[in-house]
């Protein structure tokens, strides 16, 4: 991937009609590497390697949102099990969701479909695990 994910004078918005999957998984990727860098120095995966998800479930997601999974990075190839050993993506986000819980906010009551969990908060809002919708 070539695209620069910091949006500066020579490096503009791209207004695509859609998610920018390129610019976005750039970014996300350049702060996994941060929050990895110490902890495990191997070979990681995307998002989509490590679930796998199923046709379902990949049906119910935009174009450019599956794109953007495919390239995200997510987690060691052959890294540690335990989530309590994974650094988190920053302060305020843990990583990625699994699929199982994109659509599981309250917010999809009101607006079936319409938004998905995409990050996990970490545990230090004190009580309010949702990360970015």
């Amino acid at each position: 991937m070539s695209v620069e994910p910091r949006i500066t004078s020579a490096n503009p918005v791209r207004q695509q009609g859609y998610l920018d999957y390129e610019r976005c998984a750039a970014l996300n990727n350049e702060i996994y590497r941060l929050s990895w860098s110490g902890y495990y120095s191997g070979s990681h995966i995307t998002w989509w390697e490590y679930f796998s998800p199923s046709l379902k479930t990949a049906e119910t997601l935009d174009p450019s949102l599956i794109k953007f999974l495919k390239l995200a990075l997510f987690d060691p190839k052959d890294g540690p099990s335990d989530w309590t050993d994974r650094p988190a993506l920053f302060y305020w986000i843990s990583s990625l969701n699994d699929p199982d819980a994109f659509f599981e906010t309250w917010v999809e009551e009101l607006y079936p479909g319409r938004f998905v969990w995409l990050y996990c908060a970490t545990g230090y809002l004190m009580g309010d695990e949702r990360g970015i919708l």
